[in-house]
C-alpha cells in the first residue's frame, strides 16, 4: 500500500498479500476480460502468474525457475529496464515494418524491370548482371536499415517538477502499526516487527508472520 501511495496508484488496482494461486487468479482475470498482462516477477511464487501472462518479465536477480518461465529477463534489477524493455520493443517493431514496406516496394518496382516491361515500348532491356546488383542493394540497404538500431537511445526517468514534494505517508497505511491511546489522550503508534519459527515457514513459506510490538511512536 505504501508503495502503490508513492506511484500514485489508486488503491482499487493494487493486490498485495496474495499466494501464487491469487497471482495467477488475478492474471487470468484480467485476460478474460480483454486485457493484454505483462507481469513482473522475480521469485517462484511468481511463476505460475508470469507464465499465465502474455509477457512475463523476470528480473535478473531473480530466481532460476523465474527467469527459465518469463519471457523477457532483465539483466539488472532496477524497474525502469521494464520500460526500456517496452519502449525497444516498439522501436525495433517500427524499424520491421519499415523494412518489409521497403522491400516491398524495391520488388515492386525492380521485378518487372528485370522481366523487361519497358523492352516494348521503349527497347530498354537491363542485363542480368544489373538485376544481380539490385537484388544485393536490397539485402545491404536492410540490413544497413536494421543497424541504425545500435543508435538506440532508451527513456530517461521523468524528474519530480520543480518544487515538487513527496508528501509523507500515514504510518498507519503501512499495516505494520498496532495504535492506542496512552493516559494522557495521545495516539501511541506501536512498530511491528515480523516473526516466524523456521520450521513452519519451511513447510508452508506463505505462512502468516506473526508480528510483535518492537518500537513506538507518539502522533
Amino acid at each position: 500500500a505504501h508503495i502503490a501511495a508513492e506511484a500514485g496508484l489508486h488503491a482499487a488496482r493494487v493486490v498485495a498479500g496474495v499466494k501464487p494461486a491469487g497471482k495467477l487468479a488475478k492474471v487470468q482475470e484480467l485476460r478474460e476480460a480483454g486485457a493484454k498482462i505483462g507481469f513482473v516477477g522475480d521469485g517462484v511464487n511468481d511463476a505460475p502468474a508470469l507464465a499465465a501472462a502474455d509477457v512475463g518479465i523476470a528480473v535478473g536477480s531473480g530466481t532460476d525457475v523465474a527467469i527459465e518461465t518469463a519471457d523477457v529477463v532483465l539483466m539488472k534489477s532496477s524497474l525502469q529496464d521494464v520500460v526500456t524493455a517496452l519502449h525497444l520493443s516498439r522501436v525495433a517493431m517500427r524499424r520491421i515494418r519499415i523494412n518489409f514496406v521497403w522491400a516491398f516496394i524495391y520488388n515492386v518496382v525492380g521485378i518487372p524491370l528485370a522481366a523487361g516491361v519497358l523492352y516494348p515500348g521503349l527497347h530498354i532491356q537491363f542485363p542480368p548482371m544489373f538485376a544481380g546488383a539490385a537484388m544485393a542493394l536490397s539485402s545491404v540497404s536492410v540490413v544497413c536499415s536494421s543497424l541504425l538500431l545500435r543508435l538506440y537511445q532508451p527513456p530517461k526517468p521523468l524528474p519530480l517538477a520543480r518544487g515538487t514534494t513527496v508528501e509523507p505517508a500515514d504510518p498507519r497505511a503501512y499495516g505494520r502499526f498496532d495504535s492506542a491511546t496512552d493516559s494522557e489522550g495521545t495516539e501511541v503508534l506501536s512498530l511491528r516487527a515480523s516473526q516466524c519459527s523456521q520450521p513452519e515457514r519451511a513447510n508452508d513459506p506463505e505462512a502468516p508472520l506473526q508480528a510483535a510490538p518492537v518500537a513506538s511512536m507518539r502522533v
